[in-house]
């Protein structure tokens, strides 16, 4: 079980700004001879957390004197309530503490109460628990792997049509060719009368 959590995100202000606005939350304290570190005071408060500012990543650290599900529990629930109170200063990225939501949640699964009822193969039922969380966290991880990829390939996409649309027009206008069409303008630009058919339909939208 870990005993810290952290979030990457994008600073919407200065860092000094963050720092200076968070320490206005009632229950957050700067540290003396630190500008970007707090504690956090609670009146049922039992782990001493401490949230620092590190770059864009908000580490929220605290001591458990013994595994306590309960309490870290109520320590990532306190975290996620300290980003939505900063949320007009910081964008968390969100994905980056699913992993903990979900240790939370497999915790619970293996320490609910049966009563008398008898659970056949619970420490099976447990493993696939276990193992399906994780698989959600992977899947996840690689949603946001092929987000990012489809995000570049279309920037690509943009560049390589402007560049083409560009060089057709330039080629057109230099050459005083009225139709775009004409297989004389794919020779002068050095390729085949196919993959110049090819580009146009899909920078010019014609055929």
């Amino acid at each position: 079980m870990k005993f810290s959590f952290v979030v990457s995100g994008r600073l919407k202000v200065a860092a000094a700004e963050l720092g200076n606005q968070i320490v206005n939350i009632p229950t957050l304290k700067r540290i003396k001879g630190e500008a970007m570190a707090f504690t956090v005071s609670e009146p049922d408060i039992k782990s001493n957390p401490e949230l620092q500012i590190i770059g864009n990543k908000l580490i929220f650290k605290y001591q458990l004197k013994r595994r306590s599900l309960k309490e870290h529990a109520k320590n990532l629930i306190r975290f996620i309530s300290l980003l939505a109170c900063i949320g007009e200063l910081y964008e968390p990225d969100l994905s980056s503490i699913y992993p903990n939501l979900m240790e939370v949640l497999a915790g619970y699964s293996e320490e609910v109460a049966y009563g008398t009822a008898k659970i056949e193969n619970t420490e099976l039922l447990m493993r696939k628990n276990k193992s399906l969380a994780d698989a959600n966290c992977y899947l996840s991880l690689k949603i946001l792997d092929f987000q990012a990829q489809n995000a570049k390939l279309r920037t690509e996409m943009e560049i390589l049509s402007k560049f083409s649309r560009d060089a057709i027009y330039d080629t057109v206008e230099r050459t005083g060719v009225n139709d775009s069409n004409t297989e004389a303008i794919s020779k002068i630009l050095g390729t085949t009368a196919e993959n110049y058919k090819t580009v146009r339909s899909i920078v010019l939208k014609v055929d």
